[in-house]
Formats: structure tokens, C-alpha cells, sequence
């Protein structure tokens, strides 16, 4: 394996807007290397990992819930084929508690859950649209990951892709 990978569930809803032309045109870079990402981790060349929460938090594309958004959020995040989840326990509370009590990040329950869930699957990358480090949110949110060694990135920005996939023109996803 070249890399422990995290995602925010925020990239997999875009991904899904993506497959119904609903995105937002000025992801298409990231889009194309979250594609490549997958592709990767569906080979088994990374390991990519969110929690068990993005389940939940992935169920709608602009109010769509139908049949075809849930295949894809099924097929990419509950297939076993792409997603390596960390689920959600006592430890992983306990441990996104505990960045706000000790280390003073902080952020709302559930990016706290994601934080510690990167933490704990020892990922190095953390793949989010909340790259702004001017706003408070996302600042703390880099800092406190930065602690950790974790990077906090767009997908584009990934280093751990093995060359075959950052080299190659384009990626399809493997979601069918």
C-alpha cells in the first residue's frame, strides 16, 4: 500500500452531483482525482477511509434521494470495494471529546467524529472541500490535524496516488 487516505463526506456527495451533472464546475480537477483515488482503492493500491457517519450524511443530491442516487452511495461507500470504514464507538466519541478538552479544536460533533476517525485509521491525507483556512471552522480544523500529522487537502492535492493513477489522462470511477 502507498497510502492511508480519509474523506469527508463532503467529496462523495460531489462525486454524486457529479454523476447527475448537478456539480460544481470548478471541482472537476478534484473530481477527476477523487475518481482516480477510488480507482486505486478499488484495486486495493491504497487504503481510503471515512467513517461509518458519511453513511448517514451521504443521502441526497440536491433533495434527490431516489433509486440512483442510493446505488451510488452504496455502491461507493458500503460495496467494501473502495471505502474502508471506521466505525463509530465509544473510543472514536471519546477521542473526537477529547480534541476539543485537550487540544482545543474546535469544531461541531460530527467533523469532530471525522477527525478522530482519520486519526485512529492513521491516515496521513484528509480529502475535504473545507480547505479555507481563513475561515475559523476550517482553520482549526487544519491546525488540529496538522497535530496529528494528517494534511488537510483537496483531492488534486493528494501525493500518495501510485504513479499509474496520477499519471494516466482521466479516471472513470468504479461505480457502476
Amino acid at each position: 500500500m502507498s497510502g492511508l487516505i480519509y474523506s469527508d463526506a463532503n467529496p462523495v456527495i460531489e462525486l454524486a452531483k457529479y454523476s447527475k451533472h448537478m456539480h460544481d464546475p470548478a471541482r472537476e480537477r478534484d473530481l477527476d482525482f477523487l475518481r482516480r483515488i477510488l480507482a486505486a482503492a478499488n484495486n486495493m493500491e491504497i487504503d481510503l477511509f471515512t467513517s461509518s457517519i458519511s453513511v448517514a450524511e451521504c443521502v441526497a443530491v440536491d433533495g434527490d434521494c431516489g433509486p440512483e442516487v442510493q446505488k451510488f452511495f452504496i455502491g461507493t461507500l458500503t460495496s467494501g470495494r473502495m471505502f474502508k470504514l471506521v466505525q463509530d464507538s465509544i473510543f472514536i466519541a471519546e477521542q473526537a471529546r477529547d480534541l476539543r478538552w485537550k487540544y482545543d479544536i474546535r469544531l461541531k460533533g460530527a467533523d469532530l467524529i471525522h477527525v478522530a476517525s482519520a486519526i485512529d485509521a492513521q491516515c496521513t491525507e484528509f480529502l475535504t472541500w473545507d480547505t479555507d483556512i481563513s475561515k475559523p471552522k476550517v482553520a482549526d480544523k487544519v491546525r488540529g490535524l496538522e497535530k496529528f500529522g494528517i494534511s488537510v487537502i483537496t483531492p488534486s492535492q493528494t501525493k500518495l496516488l501510485p504513479p499509474l493513477y496520477a499519471e494516466a489522462p482521466s479516471f472513470d470511477w468504479p461505480v457502476n
